[in-house]
């Protein structure tokens, strides 16, 4: 398959900022973009050529032609697609896909340090899964997950006999608190940080705290759910058997008498085209929490968040004896991820949910089929 990738600046409006295109032969299968080398780096040049509106822009030196079509499963490394960056701004780099006309026919699984974008003056048709989420099980986490977050302790904290959960990340809402860990609320459980209002930086949401130690170590935090953005010049179509995923990677269950994991935020999905249609599943729900733990036993860990590809909300772990369960993530019905429960007698605290990420639109929007948190519509 033959496409053009390129190394993009985000930028407000009125960028200026181009960038050299380059041909790239993108092999099938496990090969995918990671196998690239560095793309050139930015020069400058007049105003123009410029497709995206307030929110995110995209230059480049020439207009984006031809067609690029997705027909087998590929991975997708972001760290080694796009290497140019603005001066302070490593945020602000992203791997993109550009041309006339984008479709998507086979699954595409992205990981890597930068957000995943595509660029198309013409349509962007959806007809498979767009995997940008992050997952327990493998520690794989999605393009541009765990943005920078700010706030109290999000860790769980040693405690006797049992130590207390790390909290839910957040992003668009917030996460749930870390369980507090053996009796009368000593240890307090992990403290999630306020959520994050959407602005000029495409990222991913807030990791999950790690969970108390004690006699052994505490649950590993989820991470969140990584970025993807698609900017169309005419129409953006997710049909039904289409799906993008950013959900968040469950939080893992505490060790003996450890705290668990909180579950990492959700991540975020952007459709800016003069008209969206999302049929398929779109989904960037929160992980769940890990379970405690007690001296029985190792805790449960959670679910990730946009599991089996559905918008239901991740559960929590199990915890082991008097541990407690992890919170649930984020869904469209509780927006906000859950905070664990305290722990009644000896046991540690369960991890809180993750929050929710989020999904953003600009132009005219149908919306049909499952779609989490509700979507945001902005100028």
């Amino acid at each position: 398959m033959q496409v053009k990738v390129v190394a993009a600046l985000l930028c407000l409006a009125g960028c200026d900022a181009l960038f050299r295109l380059n041909d790239v032969s993108i092999p099938p299968g496990d090969g995918g973009a990671d196998t690239l080398g560095d793309l050139d780096a930015p020069i400058d040049g007049p105003a123009g050529l410029c497709y995206g509106h307030s929110f995110h822009r995209f230059c480049f030196q020439s207009v984006p032609t031809g067609t690029i079509t997705f027909t087998q499963v590929t991975k997708i490394n972001t760290s080694t697609c796009a290497t140019s960056t603005m001066a302070g701004e490593i945020n602000n780099v992203a791997c993109v896909f550009s041309a006339a006309t984008i479709n998507i026919n086979a699954d595409l699984i992205a990981t890597g340090s930068h957000p995943l974008a595509f660029v198309a003056t013409v349509d962007i048709t959806v007809n498979a899964a767009i995997e940008v989420g992050s997952h327990a099980a493998n520690s794989a986490a999605g393009p541009a997950a765990n943005g920078t977050c700010t706030g109290p302790g999000i860790d769980g904290v040693f405690g006797t006999p049992a130590a207390s959960g790390g909290g839910g990340g957040s992003f668009s809402t917030r996460g749930g608190n870390g369980g507090d860990g053996s009796t009368g609320g000593s240890p307090r459980g992990g403290v999630s940080p306020n959520a994050i209002a959407a602005n000029t930086n495409i990222r991913g949401g807030c990791q999950g705290g790690n969970g108390g130690e004690r006699l052994s170590s505490g649950g590993v935090g989820g991470s969140s759910g990584g970025a993807v953005y698609f900017v169309s010049g005419s129409q953006i179509v997710v049909n039904s058997q289409g799906f993008v995923l950013a959900g968040g990677a469950a939080g893992a269950g505490g060790t003996a008498d450890g705290g668990g994991g909180g579950g990492g935020a959700g991540g975020m999905i952007g459709f800016d085209s003069l008209s969206t249609n999302l049929i398929g599943t779109v989904c960037a729900n929160g992980g769940g929490g890990g379970g405690g733990g007690y001296y029985t036993g190792d805790g449960s860990i959670g679910n990730d968040g946009c599991a089996s590809r559905s918008i239901n909300g991740a559960g929590g772990g199990a915890g082991n004896g008097a541990g407690t369960a992890g919170g649930a993530g984020s869904s469209l019905a509780m927006p906000g991820g859950q905070t664990a429960g305290a722990s009644s007698t000896a046991g540690a605290g369960g991890g809180g949910g993750g929050g929710a990420g989020f999904v953003l639109e600009t132009g005219s929007s149908s919306t049909s089929g499952p779609v989490s948190p509700a979507a945001i519509q902005i100028n």
